[in-house]
């Protein structure tokens, strides 16, 4: 009996990026366990799991064939997450002084589909950029007046990657941007990480960076995309902080 021959490319595939992603994200909330805050993990690994959450999100808008069952997930589970992380991180039920992370994606979202429409009907990609940069200052000021994780730069980092897409040297425009950001916008901006008495300076942002290189290795495929996965995709979030906040309280409380 002949074996069957599989076309697989080499590199990772949207599963894979998506279960590192995780892991990031679960090790950054995971720094509610410990005393010591001089370096905060949380930031560095949203930044790093966001970008590729974003990037997935843009390959998702180019191949997505019903955008407003996309939009309805992330409405519904950017709202069950809001409750476990506001007693994880805050300690009460309801904290309207921080929100979610996934709510920065609900709007990242909202925007790179408003720039796409955009570009599709325009053609013109001076008239996108312009585009992009209103909707850009749009996205960030409601994540700001949400008090959304990453409110500053999640949506700065959406549109770049939606941008550098739909170019034709997408990896160099990437790393361009990117570099950009961590050396100029996050000059003074830095997280200290003190090893054997020695301090050394990292630019948060620069996780970010990292992920997006990460993203270069991305072979085009979405791996195991049963019903089932999906679900845990959207359901991972809440539940990851809810238990940690049950293990925090009831265990090591």
């Amino acid at each position: 009996m002949k074996e069957r021959k599989t076309n697989r490319r080499p590199g990772l595939n949207a599963f894979t990026l998506r279960i590192i992603a995780f892991v990031a994200m679960t090790v950054g909330c995971a720094q509610v366990f410990t005393e010591n805050h001089e370096v905060d993990w949380k930031i560095y690994m949203f930044y790093f799991s966001y970008t590729i959450f974003a990037f997935l999100m843009v390959e998702g808008i180019k191949h997505s064939q019903d955008r407003w069952a996309y939009l309805r997930r992330l409405v519904v589970f950017a709202l069950i997450a809001e409750v476990p992380g506001d007693l994880l991180f805050c300690g009460t039920i309801s904290d309207n002084s921080q929100q979610s992370i996934m709510l920065t994606l609900l709007i990242a979202f909202i925007v790179m589909n408003a720039l796409d429409l955009i570009r599709v009907r325009v053609k013109n990609m001076i008239v996108t950029f312009a585009a992009a940069l209103l909707l850009c200052w749009l996205g960030t000021l409601a994540c700001r007046a949400l008090h959304t994780e990453l409110a500053d730069f999640g949506i700065i980092i959406a549109c770049i990657l939606y941008l550098s897409s739909n170019v034709t040297y997408t990896r160099l425009m990437e790393l361009v941007c990117f570099a950009a950001i961590v050396v100029y916008i996050t000059a003074d901006n830095y997280l200290n990480i003190l090893i054997d008495d020695l301090y050394y300076s990292v630019p948060d942002k620069f996780f970010a960076l990292l992920a997006v290189i990460l993203t270069w290795f991305y072979n085009g495929e979405r791996g195991p995309n049963k019903l089932w996965i999906k679900v845990v995709y959207y359901l991972y979030f809440p539940l990851m902080l809810l238990i940690l906040w049950l293990i925090k309280t009831y265990a090591l409380g």
